[in-house]
């Protein structure tokens, strides 16, 4: 018992050297934070913008802000920005914390593979050497530590992601931390879930059948002719949502109809009809699910459901598992993704391609040993890499941990004859150590997405620093098109919610903005004209959206000052209103079917929760 305690011990010893790793490199970002910030379209702005709206609206009570925020559609769940937003409201707004998330979930990376290994391998002393080595490739990849001192949501998702597995293959399993997992993974970003959830039950397929026969078995078929018409309209909407064209959009009676609101409307109805039945049949069903699917449904199931009926959640996920979700990558074959993802893991997360092809090697070599879920998870993070229709090296952190617990647990079956705990603590360390030492790959920032090459944003902010901002807002046109880099400056020198009017320029012409200024309350306009650093997705060239003639062609906001933004080669202005609105902004209305799938969620969490008779 003493021997197993100390091992267990041991087992945690690179985690916390690793730790030191992933603080020291906070720290780095800290003491230079410029060196981060410099691109205007890169997501980390969208990230930290949400956060830090979350932050403002907690510290000033504004209510109707923060669930404005949280249920505002967006391809992003809203999770991480809750955690750092909920973070910011007591220590207090700052451009310091924006890589808190992602410190925390390398550090979380490393600590659940020290656990996935411990409940993956055989024998304490090959799950030492197993846990150590993971722990040894995670702490010494370089992209992989970019990511870990970034504002993105990878790092988060990976530590997530091996929680869950390690939860998993418990025994017993804890049924409800598992689901709790599974519920946070859903509500931080989708890719994640989708494969685990996919994994898990291919991982236990007896299970997973029996479940389902037992369910289907419970039916009472003498009363399918109840809630008919709702799984009759659920089928309907679902097929019209396949066979819709998405450009142009139907209208029906005045009603613009998208796929995705249609999917979102027809799932709102079969999910209403599946909690009715529930209702009638509960206590059968209950009986014959058990403990473990009752618990899942419950804790992870329902949430996911409801959460996915807030208007404009089911859409994007849809968008986002959908083959339009390429972005600006251009048609390419498997060949070319299986080329350019073995570039990215070679030249960017391993610290040289040697360094990669035998963390493969050992990989192959531990899923011979391997539990069925890591294997399976693995396997299909993989095939959905290569079969994505938008090629990002950094897609391959969503999988990499679990390629990294292959690999140490094929390091453990290689040194299995080792039976030393301590040189399973200390050839582990000096492999970080001479990892550690090699030069950082020429590829690294690219698959982390960075840009050295841009000059800092923080130095372009600089021009607007001076700008007025009253309650009523700022309204900013930029040549570049729309970026959050706007909203997350101007609020956090004000520490305010004022809002910050970006007009669809880009996606409906001048007349759009020239609409915005006419109708806008806010008093400052904040004009910049710079050149874009690259062209966005649907252009061939960098944006340039013309600031100077639209401004010139309206006489409601006048020039009160004028910066240059050398860096950027950027003219940075603000007008001030010299006359009132000429009528009131047009309110953002709910379409009428977002409206029906909020109260199709109501009516289903009512059915769920209410007393049976």
């Amino acid at each position: 018992m003493q021997s197993e305690r100390g091992l267990r011990r041991m087992m945690f010893l690179l985690p916390v050297v690793a730790t030191g790793l992933a603080a020291w490199a906070m720290r780095l970002y800290a003491d230079d934070l410029g060196a981060l910030w410099r691109d205007p379209y890169h997501d980390r702005n969208a990230h930290f913008s949400s956060a830090l709206t979350i932050a403002l609206a907690l510290r000033t009570g504004d209510l109707a802000a923060l669930l404005h925020e949280v249920a505002r559609p967006s391809v992003w769940p809203p999770l991480q920005a809750l955690l750092l937003g909920g973070w910011m409201a007591v220590a207090g707004p700052d451009l310091r914390w924006a890589v808190l998330p992602a410190t925390l979930g390398w550090i979380g990376t490393m600590g659940g593979l020290a656990v996935l290994c411990r409940r993956a391998a055989r024998d304490p002393v090959q799950a030492l050497w197993a846990g150590n080595v993971a722990v040894a490739l995670a702490a010494t990849s370089p992209a992989f530590a970019l990511l870990g001192a970034d504002a993105m949501m990878e790092t988060p998702g990976a530590a997530l992601t091996v929680l869950v597995l390690a939860t998993a293959l418990a025994r017993p399993v804890p049924w409800r931390l598992l689901a709790v997992l599974l519920t946070l993974l859903a509500l931080h970003k989708y890719n994640y879930w989708v494969m685990v959830v996919v994994a898990l039950p291919l991982a236990a397929p007896r299970d997973a059948m029996g479940w389902a026969w037992r369910l289907i078995g419970t039916v009472d078929r003498s009363r399918l002719t109840h809630d008919a018409p709702l799984r009759a309209g659920a089928l309907v909407l679902a097929v019209t949502a396949v066979l819709l064209p998405v450009d142009p959009p139907w209208r029906v009676l005045g009603i613009q109809l998208l796929p995705g609101h249609v999917a979102a409307l027809a799932w709102g109805l079969g999910l209403l009809a599946a909690a009715r039945a529930w209702r009638r049949r509960g206590a059968a069903f209950d009986a014959a699910l058990g403990d473990p699917a009752r618990v899942l449904l419950a804790w992870h199931a329902l949430p996911v459901a409801l959460w996915l009926l807030v208007p404009g959640k089911l859409p994007a996920l849809l968008w986002f598992l959908s083959p339009g979700h390429r972005g600006a990558t251009v048609p390419h074959g498997l060949l070319e993704a299986i080329t350019f993802h073995w570039q990215g893991f070679a030249e960017g997360f391993s610290p040289h391609p040697v360094v990669g092809a035998a963390i493969l090697g050992l990989a192959a070599l531990g899923a011979w040993c391997a539990p069925r879920l890591i294997v399976i998870f693995t396997g299909l993070g993989i095939a959905a890499l290569l079969l994505h229709p938008q090629l990002q090296w950094r897609f391959q952190a969503t999988v990499l941990p679990a390629v990294w617990a292959l690999a140490g647990l094929g390091a453990a079956r290689l040194l299995a004859p080792v039976r030393v705990p301590l040189a399973a603590v200390a050839v582990p360390l000096l492999l970080v150590v001479a990892l550690r030492s090699l030069p950082m790959p020429a590829l690294a920032d690219a698959v982390a997405i960075r840009r050295p090459d841009l000059p800092r944003d923080l130095d372009l902010a600089l021009a607007w620093r001076d700008l007025p901002v009253e309650p009523q807002g700022v309204i900013v046109l930029a040549s570049i098109g729309r970026s959050e880099l706007f909203d997350w400056t101007i609020r956090l020198r004000c520490r305010c919610l004022a809002p910050v009017d970006q007009p669809p320029w880009m996606e409906f012409g001048d007349a759009a903005a020239v609409a915005a200024m006419a109708n806008s309350s806010a008093p400052w306009l904040l004009a910049v004209t710079m050149p874009a650093p690259y062209p966005i997705a649907g252009h061939t060239g960098p944006l340039a959206l013309p600031v100077e003639p639209v401004l010139a062609a309206q006489s409601r906001y006048r020039r009160e000052a004028t910066h240059e933004g050398a860096a950027h080669a950027a003219q940075v202005a603000w007008w001030r209103a010299a006359a009132p609105p000429e009528g009131p902004p047009p309110p953002r209305r709910r379409g009428l079917i977002e409206v029906a799938t909020g109260l199709l969620a109501l009516a289903t969490l009512l059915t769920v929760v209410w007393r049976r008779a």
